[in-house]
């Protein structure tokens, strides 16, 4: 029965959400967001472990967020998202201890559990540790280019 209800009230939010331009969707997209990596979103720690779901939500407030930088920035961000947590905000890289979204890693200002389990608390993080998406060097080096 709780599942079902919480279905019902994503599905009802992601309705809603269609037009992500309103401050009053922003709160939604959020509260949903939290809601589903709370609630089963987040299967495993492992790169992609995240129900469908939460990779749209995830990559929602990537794009809900950096689109105040430019198109160019937003695709920048959505390629270090995939490249490194495949969209799910419970990655934790097993060797470096890096976690979520956007794989933080030494930075003590930011809390451990909400890097893990907070998508939004993630992309705000990751929004302010890029300087608003002007400064990419925190992610350099990670074999990849976006």
């Amino acid at each position: 029965m709780r599942r079902l209800v919480a279905m019902i009230v994503v599905l009802a939010g992601l309705v809603l959400s269609t037009n992500i331009a309103t401050p009053s969707t922003f709160s939604s997209l959020h509260a949903q967001a939290r809601y589903v990596a709370l609630h089963g979103g987040i299967q495993g720690s492992c790169y992609g472990c995240a129900t469908s779901q939460m990779k749209w939500l995830a990559r929602r407030l990537v794009i809900e967020r950096f689109s105040q930088a430019g198109s160019y920035t937003v695709q920048w961000a959505l390629c270090v998202v995939n490249r490194e947590s495949g969209f799910n905000p419970g990655a934790i890289n097993s060797s470096s201890g890096a976690a979520g979204l956007f794989q933080f890693l030494g930075h003590s200002q930011y809390s451990y559990w909400s890097l893990t389990h907070d998508p939004v608390y993630q992309v705000s993080s990751a929004w302010q540790l890029s300087h608003g998406g002007r400064d990419h060097s925190p992610w350099y080096g990670g074999g990849y280019s976006c």
